[in-house]
């Protein structure tokens, strides 16, 4: 099995059995890849501690929109600038299959079942039945950082 079908087949069975499965994967993994943990306020996600990652630049997403970029772990992540110097990120992968969302104007659109999302990563349109995983970052000196 590829390592790109096993990252698809992780995912997948992450999204039905909740981020549990991430958490653990990408904990074994050694890397600077984004894992999700559960707060108060949902599922948010942050980099090992001391592994953090530059995920872009700040000037190139625009105000208002967002870019998708990969992950440290080869995944996707969507990021936003609602506001100068506010940047919001959030996993690609859809809730509802595991698709990859891409930024489609002032949304996310999944391309496999139709969900969209807004530029908060809230479900828009269904079928998604939940919000987009939110990641944890920082703007420092211009580069966004996995936090």
């Amino acid at each position: 099995m590829t390592d790109l079908c096993r990252r698809s087949l992780f995912r997948g069975a992450a999204a039905a059995w909740g981020t549990g499965l991430l958490t653990a994967c990408a904990g074994s993994a050694g890397s600077a890849a984004l894992a999700p943990s559960q707060t108060a306020g949902g599922t948010t996600a942050s980099a090992p501690a001391g592994k953090r990652a530059a995920l872009a630049q700040l000037a190139d997403i625009p105000v208002g929109g967002a870019i998708s970029v990969e992950a440290p772990d080869g995944g996707n992540v969507l990021l936003t600038q609602p506001a100068a110097g506010e940047v919001k990120a959030f996993s690609a992968a859809c809730p509802h299959e595991g698709c990859n969302a891409a930024p489609d104007g002032e949304s996310f659109a999944c391309p496999c079942h139709g969900s969209r999302f807004g530029l908060d990563g809230s479900v828009q349109q269904g079928p998604a039945g939940r919000a987009l995983t939110a990641y944890a970052v920082e703007v420092v000196n211009g580069q966004v950082l996995s936090a």
